[in-house]
């Protein structure tokens, strides 16, 4: 049975869609989830607008597949400059969200994109994510977290996804 890190209630999740929208949303609901994402390399965007990021995985208790996040993160860190970017994960392995807020908070930053490192929008990302997100928005009501939607359903993921398979489909076995 799976044992997760952050306990969040279902029963006092926040929806991420109207009231009025059917149980299930429809996946463009779920990529709209939180804040309205703009695209900003087509945009021209150069700006940063938040002085905060936290990115947010499943986890496992693996710490092989925990690497690959906290190389991101390094990454971003240093593209993103005054930007503080944390990471955090859903289960099995810390930091919690809890613990990249309190991060933030203790770092001054009034301001935080909150990233779901998913393929796509499903459970965690849909009812999760912003149920913890809440809990945050209580503890720290001077800090504006925004949510994002699934990574894995952004343009730029989604054709890089499509150019690496590609170039293994063309690479004979072996070689």
């Amino acid at each position: 049975m799976k044992r997760p890190f952050n306990k969040a209630s279902k029963a006092s999740a926040s929806r991420p869609w109207p009231d009025n929208a059917p149980t299930a949303p429809r996946k463009e609901s779920l990529t709209r989830a939180g804040v309205a994402m703009t695209r900003a390399v087509e945009d021209g965007v150069t700006e940063v607008k938040y002085d905060g990021v936290i990115l947010i995985a499943h986890g496992a208790r693996d710490r092989r597949w925990i690497e690959p996040f906290v190389r991101m993160r390094a990454e971003l860190a240093t593209k993103l400059g005054a930007c503080k970017v944390v990471l955090s994960f859903m289960e099995f392995a810390p930091p919690t969200l809890a613990d990249a807020a309190l991060e933030l908070h203790r770092a001054g930053v009034a301001r935080v994109l909150l990233v779901p490192v998913f393929l796509s929008g499903g459970g965690h990302v849909a009812n999760d994510i912003p149920a913890l997100v809440a809990a945050e928005r209580t503890r720290y009501p001077a800090i504006t977290f925004d949510v994002a939607g699934a990574i894995g359903e952004e343009v730029e993921v989604t054709a890089a996804m499509m150019a690496a398979v590609t170039r293994l489909a063309m690479v004979p076995p072996g070689s």
